[in-house]
């Protein structure tokens, strides 16, 4: 029985340039990811130059941004900012089961 894989958004920070291949490099990542964890991810590529501000804009315009690498480490700020925000076992077993399947791998 086949079922709808789940969809997470991850942005990310681009050295230099943003690839034009990008489509090609979500598909073959989409690929693994719904073979090995029924996972579907949306690649938001940006710019390292505006990276910070388009993650804010992202955030407090409740835009769908499940996962993004974070700079500096001042995750009390990003906390503060519900940048950040504590994942339960209940949540990771309802929303994000997908998670424990792929950390326990």
């Amino acid at each position: 029985q086949s079922t709808e894989p789940d969809k997470i958004t991850f942005a990310f920070f681009c050295n230099l340039f943003i690839p034009e291949d990008m489509d090609m490099i979500e598909e073959a990542l989409n690929e693994q990811t719904r073979k090995k964890i029924n996972v579907e991810v949306e690649l938001v590529p940006l710019s390292l130059g505006t990276y910070n501000q388009q993650i804010n804009l992202m955030v407090s315009g409740n835009e769908k941004l499940d996962l993004y690498i974070m700079f500096g480490g001042d995750f009390s700020s990003a906390i503060n900012q519900n940048k950040l925000l504590p994942i339960a076992q209940d949540t990771l077993q309802g929303n994000y089961h997908f998670l424990i399947s792929y950390l326990s791998l």
